[in-house]
């Protein structure tokens, strides 16, 4: 999946688990709001998979809205949306306190929206 942010592979650097890096640059550090290192650790780790988190996300959603033989049930919706959402929040430069309202360009051509009852 495209966007502004610099492309996968991302991974933990292998001396400094809070330091996510693409090749041998590093794109992210991350930090914990106590200073405990394991959470940092594994605020490190979640940063590292975003875009592959990203990827399969908005497969799984394509995949989903190409299942015809399904009705979805309002739960199902929701989490359509959510996952929307989710999808715009890591591709859509929206401005603070408008995160996820606005759908990028990719997500409105690939990511239709779904209302509930329709």
């Amino acid at each position: 999946m495209g966007g502004e942010h610099t492309p996968g592979d991302w991974c933990v650097h292998p001396t400094d688990d809070t330091l996510v890096r693409r090749g041998r640059t590093s794109i992210a550090a991350a930090y914990s709001v106590d200073g405990d290192w394991k959470v940092a650790a594994a605020n490190a780790r979640l940063i590292a998979s975003a875009p592959d988190l990203l990827t399969a996300l908005a497969a799984l959603l394509s995949y989903d809205e190409q299942d015809a033989g399904c009705v979805p049930t309002d739960a199902h919706l929701d989490a359509q949306n959510d996952a929307r959402a989710a999808i715009a929040k890591a591709t859509t430069a929206a401005e603070a306190g408008a995160v996820g309202t606005e759908r990028s360009e990719v997500d409105q051509t690939i990511l239709p929206q779904t209302e509930k009852g329709s």
